[in-house]
C-alpha cells in the first residue's frame, strides 16, 4: 500500500458502518473518454509482460490520442492483439443500452401508474402521501414497498412493477422479503426495491411523524471488470496531463512521466480550427481540446454550438519545484444558442435564474481537496476541478492567493482501501427567501475486493443553516417565522438531525458494491449494487420548500421532450463517433493478428 493509501486511513478519519425518463437520460452522455500517455511511453505495468505492453503501444500509435481511453475497456480480456476489438464490442453495447434505456423507455401495465404517483409525491416531499400510494402489505407488517425490474428487450426498456413482489419458479415472495435481485444478463439490465413505513411513535418522544425509507437497486453493467474501470479512470489523469504545455522537466527529459517526443498531439488542421472556434482560451486549452475533437468531431461541433468553455487545463508548480497538471472544466449552457431548436429548453433554463447553487468537494482525512464540483442556475456554469501529475490525483489545500497541491497523490488503481469525506453546501433562493446550508458532511470508505469494489457512506456532520430575504419580495424572515411552528432555521436543523442520528443513531447510509457475478451462458458480468436506509423527517416547510423548487427545477411536458431531442442529438453525436473508434479498433486488431 503505498504512502497516501495509508495516510487516507487513519484511526481518527471516520469510517463508516441509490426517475422518470429525464433522469435517466444523463446517462447516455456518462461515458468516459480516456486512456493515458502510459502506454505511448512504453511506462511499464505491474504484471504485464514485455511483449503485452509492445502490443498495446502499437494499438496506441494506430489510433488517435483521445480513443486511448476506450482501448483500456479491453484491457487483459483476451490475447494482447484482440485487447482493441473487446474494447469496441463493449463501447458498442454500452452505447446501445444506454440509447435503449433512454429512448425506449416504456414502462408496463400498471407500472407507469403506480411509478409516476409515487414519483409525483416524493418530488414534493410528500412522504406521507407516497407511503399512502405504495401496496398494502396487510396488518402483518407497518412496511409498504414496491419491486420494480427493467430489462432492454430489443428496441424498448421494459419495466414492469410488482407490488405483490416478484416470481422465482413457483415461489411468490412480497416485495418486503424479496432482496435486492441480482441484475445479471444484458448491459442495463435491472431490479430495484423500494421500502417505506412510519416510525414507531410510542418508541419516540419527538419526531413521531417520520419514516423510514429502504431503497435497494441493482444494474448489469456488462462483461466489465473493476480493474479496467480504473485503467480508463488512470489513463484519463495521464491524457489530462498532454494537454498542458511542455515543461521545465520535460524539455530536461524528466517531466511528468513523458518527454516531448511521445507527447500526443492533434494534427495541425484540428489545431487550428479549435485555435478559431475557441480564440479566447489559453493554449494549453486549445491543446487539449484539439485531442478531443479529433476524436469526437460531432459531439465536438454539437458542444461549440450550445455551449461555452472558460477553461480547461493549466500548468501548476509543486512545493518542490515538479509542476503537476490542473484540470478545470468550466463550462456554461447557452439558452440563446438554443433557441432556434429548444425554444422551451431555452426559456426553462433562463427561468431557473438564481435557484440554486450547490457545491460538492471530496476531501481526504486531512481536510484537503480531492476534486470539486460547483453547479449554478445563475450562470448555468458547471465547474469541475482537480489536480494530477503522473496518474495519481495530488491533494490540495486552498490558500487565500491560490491553491498548493501537495506532491505525494493517491493512484486510484492502487489503492487498496481509503477514507474520505464528501462536503456538499447549497445557495438557495425560494420565492425570495434566501437560505444557506453549508457543509452536509458524508464521510464515506471504499474498499477494494477480490471481484470488484465496495463503498459504503454514511451522513456525520450536520451543516451551518442561515436563512434571510423575503418571502415573494414582501415578507420577511422574521414574520416568516411568526407564522409558523417554530422557525425555519430550526426546522431545517431537525431535518439533518433526523439524518445524522436517526434509525437510533446510525443515521443515514449507503452501501454500494461493484463486482463481477455470475451470470447466464459462463459469463461474469461486473454488477452495480447498492442500498440506502434514512429516516426522513416528515417535516411541512421542507415540503413546501422542496415543492416550490421543483415547480421551477423539473421542466414541464413540452420542455421534458425538447429535453429529450437535446439528449438524443448528443447521444446520436457520441455514437457517430464512437463508431469511427471501433471500426478503426478492430482494423487495427486485424493489423496487429496479421502475420508479420
Amino acid at each position: 500500500m503505498s504512502r497516501e493509501s495509508r495516510i487516507m486511513t487513519t484511526p481518527n478519519a471516520a469510517t463508516p458502518p441509490r426517475r422518470r425518463r429525464t433522469r435517466a437520460a444523463a446517462w447516455a452522455l456518462a461515458l468516459p473518454t480516456a486512456l493515458g500517455a502510459l502506454i505511448v511511453t512504453g511506462a511499464p505495468a505491474v504484471g504485464d509482460a514485455p511483449e503485452t505492453l509492445e502490443v498495446r503501444a502499437a494499438a496506441a500509435r494506430a489510433t488517435l490520442p483521445a480513443w486511448w481511453p476506450l482501448l483500456a475497456l479491453g484491457r487483459g480480456d483476451r490475447d494482447p492483439s484482440t485487447e482493441p476489438v473487446a474494447a469496441a464490442d463493449k463501447v458498442d453495447r454500452m452505447l446501445a443500452a444506454a440509447g435503449t434505456v433512454v429512448f425506449g423507455f416504456s414502462p408496463q401495465g400498471r407500472a407507469k401508474a403506480l411509478i409516476e404517483d409515487v414519483i409525483a409525491r416524493l418530488e414534493d416531499f410528500d412522504v406521507e402521501e407516497a407511503y399512502e400510494v405504495l401496496p398494502d402489505r396487510g396488518p402483518r407488517t407497518p412496511w409498504r414497498a414496491v419491486a420494480v425490474e427493467g430489462r432492454v428487450q430489443d428496441d424498448d426498456y421494459v419495466l414492469r412493477v410488482f407490488p405483490s413482489g416478484i416470481r422465482r419458479g413457483t415461489t411468490e415472495r412480497s416485495a418486503e422479503e424479496l432482496p435486492a435481485l441480482p441484475a445479471v444478463g444484458d448491459v442495463m439490465n435491472a431490479t430495484a426495491r423500494f421500502r417505506l413505513r412510519p416510525v414507531d411513535a410510542s418508541a419516540r418522544e419527538e419526531f413521531e411523524d417520520d419514516f423510514l425509507a429502504v431503497g435497494e437497486a441493482s444494474v448489469s453493467l456488462g462483461e466489465l471488470r473493476w480493474e479496467q474501470v480504473l485503467a480508463v479512470a488512470d489513463e484519463w489523469l495521464h491524457l489530462v496531463e498532454a494537454g498542458v504545455p511542455p515543461t521545465p522537466e520535460e524539455i530536461r527529459g524528466a517531466g511528468l512521466g513523458r518527454s516531448i517526443a511521445t507527447r500526443p498531439v492533434a494534427g495541425e488542421a484540428g489545431r487550428a480550427r479549435v485555435t478559431a472556434d475557441h480564440p479566447r482560451l489559453d493554449a494549453e486549452d486549445q491543446a487539449f481540446l484539439a485531442l478531443l475533437a479529433e476524436a469526437y468531431p460531432a459531439f465536438y461541433e454539437l458542444g461549440k454550438r450550445h455551449t461555452a468553455l472558460d477553461d480547461l487545463v493549466e500548468l501548476v508548480a509543486l512545493p518542490d519545484g515538479r509542476f503537476a497538471a490542473r484540470l478545470r472544466i468550466v463550462a456554461r449552457m447557452l439558452p440563446d444558442e438554443l433557441e432556434a431548436l429548444y425554444p422551451d429548453l431555452a426559456e426553462y433554463l433562463r427561468d431557473l435564474e438564481d435557484l440554486l447553487t450547490i457545491e460538492a468537494r471530496i476531501v481526504d482525512p486531512d481536510g484537503r481537496r480531492v476534486a470539486s464540483l460547483r453547479l449554478d442556475t445563475r450562470t448555468l456554469r458547471m465547474t469541475i476541478e482537480m489536480v494530477t501529475r503522473d496518474g495519481a490525483l495530488l491533494p490540495t489545500v486552498d490558500r487565500p492567493r491560490a491553491p498548493v497541491a501537495s506532491t505525494v497523490g493517491y493512484r486510484l488503481d492502487e489503492l487498496d482501501d481509503a477514507a474520505y469525506e464528501v462536503r456538499v453546501s447549497l445557495w438557495t433562493n425560494t420565492s425570495g427567501i434566501r437560505g444557506e446550508i453549508r457543509d452536509i458532511v458524508v464521510s464515506g470508505r471504499y474498499d477494494r475486493t477480490d471481484r470488484g469494489a465496495a463503498l459504503a457512506t454514511r451522513v456525520t456532520g450536520k451543516p451551518k443553516v442561515t436563512f434571510r430575504g423575503a418571502a415573494f419580495g414582501v415578507i420577511p424572515t422574521w414574520m416568516v417565522d411568526v407564522l409558523i411552528p417554530s422557525d425555519m432555521t430550526t426546522l431545517t436543523d431537525d431535518f439533518f438531525r433526523v439524518l445524522v442520528d436517526g434509525r437510533d443513531g446510525d443515521g443515514a447510509t449507503t452501501a454500494v458494491a461493484i463486482e463481477r457475478r455470475h451470470g447466464p451462458g459462463g459469463t461474469e458480468p461486473l454488477v452495480l449494487e447498492g442500498r440506502a436506509d434514512l429516516e426522513i423527517l416528515n417535516n411541512a416547510l421542507i415540503n413546501f420548500a422542496i415543492k416550490i423548487a421543483n415547480r421551477r427545477i423539473l421542466p414541464h411536458d413540452e420542455t421534458r421532450d425538447q429535453v429529450l431531442e437535446f439528449l438524443r442529438e448528443g447521444f446520436e453525436a457520441l455514437r457517430e463517433d464512437t463508431q469511427r473508434f471501433a471500426d478503426r479498433a478492430r482494423e487495427v486488431a486485424a493489423s496487429l493478428d496479421a502475420p508479420k
